[in-house]
């Protein structure tokens, strides 16, 4: 009769140990697939693992399932972070000022180009650098034809005159001109006409372009030169 019980007894521990293990496991299951909060894994590991364990030595196996469910727990609360943001974009490159000196390209039908006489060479960027000591010229006696054009780099706003400074070489200005404004630097449209002087001003009707072509249309035995060119110039 002892025996029975004592048997009963055992088997009792060993049903416990059993059923233990598998509510542990099952109480670790649950913390694992469910494991974004550290909460519902303290949770699982305080009341489940608790509980068995005061109903055999099966709790033990319980609480370590339990805490094995937690690792994974954590595990996928770490995998379920936040991206980092995207990297902040360059800014965009300014744009070409068209009144700035420093953007402008000139070029000329002819220029006295002497590789001998440092005096004679005359290209046409020296209209353009600012420096009254130098100048362009064609070299030639003026027949009609000549041109010379500054190209601004970009399309301006607003132009409404251009002076051209041959003040250094007096006789040397366009004996007659024309000019004519451009957005592309093929089609050119007519603004205005008229004679030079050693300081010739050129006023025309407020227009927007990029380049500015003056053409020397009249005869004369001095060569045309320019010493600087200053243009009334607005961007915007």
């Amino acid at each position: 009769m002892g025996g029975d019980l004592s048997a009963g007894s055992s088997s009792g521990g060993a049903l416990d140990s059993a059923a233990g293990a598998d509510a542990g496991g099952a109480a670790g299951s649950t913390v694992a697939s469910g494991g974004v909060s550290n909460a519902g894994s303290s949770n699982g590991g305080a009341s489940q693992g608790g509980a068995l364990a005061s109903a055999g030595k099966g709790g033990v196996s319980a609480a370590g399932s339990t805490g094995a469910g937690g690792t994974l727990a954590s595990g996928g609360s770490s995998a379920g972070s936040a991206g980092n943001g995207g990297a902040t974009g360059s800014a965009g490159a300014p744009g070409v000022d068209p009144c700035s000196r420093s953007n402008w390209t000139a070029s000329a039908s002819e220029s006295s180009l002497s590789t001998t006489t440092p005096q004679l060479y005359n290209p046409p960027a020296d209209a353009i650098d600012n420096d009254g000591s130098t100048r362009w010229s064609t070299g030639m006696a003026q027949v009609g034809g000549e041109w010379f054009r500054i190209d601004l780099g970009a399309i301006a706003a607003h132009l409404t005159q251009i002076v051209l400074d041959t003040s250094n070489h007096p006789t040397d200005f366009p004996v007659n001109y024309k000019l004519e404004l451009s957005t592309d630097g093929t089609n050119y449209t007519f603004k205005t006409s008229g004679s030079g002087s050693s300081i010739t001003t050129i006023g025309f009707v407020d227009s927007s372009a990029r380049y500015i072509r003056v053409t020397q249309t009249g005869a004369d035995s001095s060569w045309w030169s320019i010493q600087e060119v200053s243009i009334s110039c607005q961007s915007n």
